[in-house]
């Protein structure tokens, strides 16, 4: 049996699937790519299985119409997977992530008049009803702390310090000589960190 079958195939068996995306732009913007994969148990093997459903390019903009109909919906269909058998889908915070899997009950203003006259088990099953019948999002618990990290770049103490780092890897990387130097010394050169590589500013 061919492998993307025979995966298929599982993913149908699964109970429930977790699905997380990402979206990956090349270096001057000429080139965005999309991964979608799918974490479940695997009854046959009975542990969790981590498989990539597609990785492909998009083109601009990266609207959340284009990123939940035409890669996450499209997607999800080709591989079988149906709505309900969604557990979450895990992306990190960026507001058109947000959008794509955005619950339309939560613009809805609540009354303060309203009374709950459920009992406790229409209660459960509203609520069972609420976490399964529509792909909630849940934001990554990485990006999520990522911007506690940048919050404090942000103190001007840790400012400073950065701006210093900064300007001296400036200075060796517009100097060949003193590169060539720093070679000849450690075997290292200075590289410039990016915000978007979240370990390359320690």
């Amino acid at each position: 049996m061919p492998k993307g079958r025979n995966l298929k195939t599982r993913l149908t068996t699964a109970r429930k699937i977790t699905i997380g995306l990402d979206i990956w732009t090349k270096k001057g913007l000429t080139a965005a790519f999309l991964a979608i994969s799918a974490c479940y148990c695997c009854t046959q093997q009975n542990r969790a299985k981590h498989i990539l459903l597609r990785l492909e390019q998009i083109s601009h903009p990266h609207t959340a119409e284009c990123i939940k109909t035409s890669c996450v919906d499209r997607c999800t269909e080709d591989w079988g997977i149906s709505k309900e058998k969604i557990l979450t889908v895990i992306t990190d915070n960026g507001s058109n992530m947000v959008a794509a899997f955005k619950n339309e009950d939560d613009d809805e203003p609540s009354s303060e008049d309203e009374e709950v006259q459920n009992s406790d088990e229409e209660s459960q099953e509203g609520e069972e009803e609420q976490r399964y019948g529509a792909i909630k999002r849940t934001p990554c618990v990485v990006h999520t702390l990522q911007l506690v990290v940048n919050l404090m770049q942000k103190e001007q103490s840790v400012k400073r310090l950065f701006d210093k780092v900064r300007g001296l890897v400036r200075l060796f990387r517009k100097s060949s000589v003193a590169t060539e130097r720093l070679l000849q010394l450690c075997g290292f050169t200075l590289v410039k960190d990016c915000l978007t590589r979240w370990s390359s500013s320690y």
